[in-house]
């Protein structure tokens, strides 16, 4: 059915009498709501692509994110894991310099006396 058919048609019942002009109305006013729910119901479907594509991009990011992180979650084991080898190097260290500062000190006392 075509535009200007549901114009002539509503047109012609205007001018034939009220309740023409009446059932002309309901014509017009149905034709422009199915207009309305049609434009309505493309509207919904770009915004549910939209939607879908967005949430798509978000995942994309969200997966990058979380792959750096975890790169830089694993750089910071390694470097952890270094300084605590490093840290249980010097602690031995130490425990040897004390003993031989434990020694010195009771050679010292000895060496007074």
């Amino acid at each position: 059915m075509q535009h200007e058919t549901v114009i002539n048609a509503a047109d012609y019942l205007s001018k034939q009498s009220v309740q023409y002009l009446f059932i002309a109305t309901l014509i017009v006013l149905g034709v422009f709501g199915w207009l309305v729910v049609r434009w309505l119901v493309n509207e919904n479907a770009k915004s549910r692509q939209e939607y879908q594509a967005s949430i798509h991009d978000h995942n994309k990011s969200m997966e990058q994110i979380c792959d750096k992180q975890n790169d830089t979650q694993m750089k910071l084991a390694v470097v952890l894991d270094n300084n605590t080898r490093a840290l249980e190097a010097r602690t031995d260290s130490l425990e040897k310099n004390t003993k031989t500062m434990d020694e010195l000190i009771g050679e010292l006392r000895e060496a007074r006396r």
